[in-house]
């Protein structure tokens, strides 16, 4: 939570108010969940893309999703900056991988870490407010935002927990990429759920799985 706090003081300090939209193109870490947590924590809504998505895909994707911020890592920003300007995505939030250089417009991740961790100023938040908006898969046309509100999350991560059957002891252990909903619903919501950890790898590998 303190984490979070940090994220949602850098965030408040770029300007995020409800009702924005914080854009994230990064690989599945856990400083993308901090960020879809802080985000809400205003009252702004989180909207990841699939990082596979370049070209067209992708730039419409980010123009399409309004952001006031978009948040991505250094080994993304090629893709970016081939199909979109700086004035396309608003203010650029960037995580430094193996200690890659940012771009001079770009401000660094890890500076919100340094931030202070009191709580935000509280939000008026209603359960069917808009939460995040996940874009659809794009298997019959051109991938859609689709609008989550705040209880559509709550309700299915708690008929996992009932549906799993999830004891005090255990670890959830998540693979799926943060842009997709079952990594939210099985994993992260339920773990706060039920009260247990969460283990994570940025993707499934058939090799190293076991």
């Amino acid at each position: 939570n303190r984490h979070v706090n940090r994220y949602a003081a850098g965030l408040a300090n770029l300007g995020v108010t409800k009702g924005d939209r914080v854009v994230i193109y990064m690989r599945s870490c856990v400083e993308f969940i901090f960020m879809a947590f802080a985000t809400n924590k205003l009252g702004a809504i989180w909207v990841p893309i699939n990082v596979d998505y370049k070209g067209s895909w992708l730039a419409e994707a980010i123009k399409d999703s309004k952001g006031k911020v978009l948040l991505t890592d250094t080994d993304k920003l090629p893709r970016i900056s081939e199909v979109l300007s700086a004035g396309d995505y608003g203010k650029l939030v960037v995580k430094s991988i193996d200690g890659a250089a940012l771009p001079a417009h770009a401000i660094a991740l890890d500076s919100f870490d340094s931030l202070p961790d009191a709580e935000p100023p509280t939000v008026d938040i209603d359960y069917g407010d808009t939460c995040a908006i996940l874009w659809t898969s794009g298997t019959t046309g051109k991938s859609k935002g689709v609008l989550q509100p705040h209880n559509v999350w709550i309700n299915a991560a708690e008929s996992a927990k009932e549906y799993f059957g999830a004891e005090k002891d255990d670890v959830i252990y998540n693979c799926m990429p943060l842009y997709n909903t079952g990594a939210w619903i099985t994993s992260i919501f339920r773990a706060l759920i039920i009260g247990v950890p969460c283990a994570m790898d940025e993707h499934f590998s058939a090799s190293q799985f076991w």
